[in-house]
């Protein structure tokens, strides 16, 4: 697949069924559209999934914003539906076609 082809894609599943959320480093935010969901428990093998999400945010967002990449696990903070959460780990390459990251797909604790 083409890299436009799944941005496109990508876009079309955000602009449905995303939401606005901020990202926090330090004392600023960053305000984008991201898609957020529940992990299932056989998502995080080992590792009890309960309060746990995911995000999508698509990288042409981020870079909208001026976001500082790359993220800062355990120190960036993600505010969606009226709660912070910590951002645990950042998926670059599942998202990543010839050689363009397109999306990433974080990893949230804490609601």
């Amino acid at each position: 697949m083409q890299a436009d082809a799944l941005r496109d894609s990508y876009r079309r599943l955000v602009e449905a069924r995303g939401e606005v959320v901020q990202i926090e480093r330090g004392g600023s935010r960053y305000e984008m559209t991201a898609f957020v969901s529940r992990l299932n428990p056989v998502d995080v093998a080992g590792v009890i999934a309960q309060n746990m999400r995911f995000a999508m945010v698509l990288a042409d967002d981020l870079a909208r914003t001026s976001f500082p990449i790359p993220f800062k696990p355990k120190q960036d903070r993600f505010v969606w539906n009226g709660k912070t959460l910590t951002i645990v780990d950042i998926d670059d390459g599942s998202r990543r076609v010839q050689g363009e990251t397109v999306a990433y797909v974080l990893t949230l604790a804490g609601a």
